[in-house]
C-alpha cells in the first residue's frame, strides 16, 4: 500500500504545472481579453511588451543598465513591485512573476499601464507605440468572432 501512494503521488505531481513557461500568443491574447475584456489598445501594447521584452517566457530576469531589474512575461521593473504599498498587489515581491501565474502578470502589467501608462514598460518606447500592434489584435479578435 505504501508504493501505491508513492506511485500515485508522484503521477500527480507531474500533472501540477508548475514553475516557468514560455506561453503561446493565442492562449495570451485569451488571457488578456478574459481580464480586460475588448480593450483592443492595450491588449495589443500588452502583447508587444510580452513578445519583444520576454519572448512570451515567465522566466525571464533582465538588468538594466540602471542596475534595476525587469521581471517576467511583462517586464516589470523592481521599481513597481516595491513601491510603498507594492503598486501591483503582488503577495511578494517581483520573484512572483517568474511563475506561470499569467493572471498575477496581466493583473501587475495593467496596474502599471493605468497608474504610469505604457512608457513605464522599457521596451514599449522602441518598439511598442505604434498601431500596428493595435491592428495584430483586432485581427485575432476578428478571428475569434467569426464563424467559420
Amino acid at each position: 500500500m505504501g508504493i501505491k501512494l508513492i506511485v500515485i503521488w508522484m503521477v500527480s505531481g507531474l500533472m501540477v504545472e508548475v514553475g516557468p513557461r514560455v506561453i503561446d500568443k493565442c492562449e495570451l491574447i485569451a488571457r488578456l481579453r478574459e481580464n480586460l475584456g475588448d480593450k483592443v489598445e492595450d491588449i495589443g501594447q500588452l502583447l508587444c511588451i510580452a513578445e519583444i521584452g520576454s519572448h512570451f517566457n515567465t522566466s525571464v530576469v533582465t538588468k538594466l543598465p540602471d542596475q534595476t531589474s525587469d521581471y517576467g512575461l511583462f517586464q516589470i521593473n523592481e521599481r513597481y513591485c516595491f513601491e510603498e504599498g507594492n503598486s501591483c498587489g503582488l503577495p511578494q515581491d517581483c520573484e512572483s512573476l517568474l511563475t506561470n501565474n499569467v493572471t498575477l502578470a496581466i493583473t501587475c502589467a495593467s496596474h502599471i499601464a493605468r497608474a504610469a501608462g505604457f512608457p513605464a514598460f522599457s521596451v514599449y518606447v522602441e518598439f511598442c507605440s505604434d498601431d500596428r500592434w493595435k491592428r495584430i489584435t483586432e485581427l485575432f479578435v476578428e478571428l475569434d468572432q467569426s464563424d467559420f
